[in-house]
């Protein structure tokens, strides 16, 4: 399920991808919605992703970015992820003064 559309977000000059931490040297930056095909996807819907003997690089792998300059439009966001029904009502009164608020959905395992 997408939860926002990265291309309206991939204004150039306004967003950059980066491939691990961005503290680690091996760290790349790039400005090509074509980078994300890069990326460890597997290793992202990986439950857990600790380092281990074999890979010693999957937490900073996990730890890719999509940065967006300044702000994320509201518009952008397809839906809001709550974990419980608590935090599900506070989102709604948050999003409540938007003419047209994504929907809420809840999900413990998110």
């Amino acid at each position: 399920m997408r939860v926002c559309e990265v291309e309206s977000l991939a204004v150039p000059g306004r967003f950059v991808i980066v491939n691990r931490h961005p503290i680690t040297a091996l760290a790349e930056q790039f400005d090509d919605l074509a980078a994300l095909e890069g990326l460890d996807w597997s290793l992202m819907k990986a439950t857990m992703w600790r380092d281990t003997d074999a890979d010693g690089d999957r937490k900073f792998r996990r730890q890719a970015e999509f940065l967006v300059h300044q702000h994320v439009p509201i518009e952008a966001i397809r839906i809001v992820g709550a974990m419980t029904e608590t935090v599900a009502r506070r989102a709604a009164t948050v999003l409540a003064a938007l003419p047209n608020p994504p929907p809420i959905i809840v999900r413990r395992g998110w």
